[in-house]
């Protein structure tokens, strides 16, 4: 009877395992303020591409497809110029904002 009762409470019989993990932190004045500074400046740096975001792309691809060669090849340079200022702008180690730091990988 032993067994069974072990082999029925075992998390790898088909039951599902719940984890909750609670975490204190405890922050001083000073330290929210300093991370409120840095979340803004990290913030900061994606205002430049506030455009591309906006663009609606449905619209510019109608655009394109009557555009001319050169109205086409002109689009192709400004987009290229935006990709390399993206990653040239856009932090490759993490950043530190306070108690934390936040990775612009994915995003580069």
């Amino acid at each position: 009877m032993e067994a069974v009762s072990r082999a029925s409470c075992s998390p790898f019989s088909g039951q599902a395992l719940t984890l909750t993990l609670t975490l204190t932190l405890t922050l001083t004045l000073s330290q929210v303020k300093h991370a409120i500074v840095a979340v803004r400046q990290y913030l900061e740096l994606y205002d430049q591409f506030v455009p591309l975001l906006e663009l609606d792309v449905a619209a510019y691809l109608a655009k394109m497809e009557e555009a001319e060669l050169g109205e086409m090849l002109s689009a192709i340079d400004m987009h290229t110029n935006d990709l390399d200022k993206l990653v040239r702008d856009l932090p490759a180690n993490p950043i530190k904002i306070g108690p934390f730091a936040v990775s612009c990988k994915k995003v580069r």
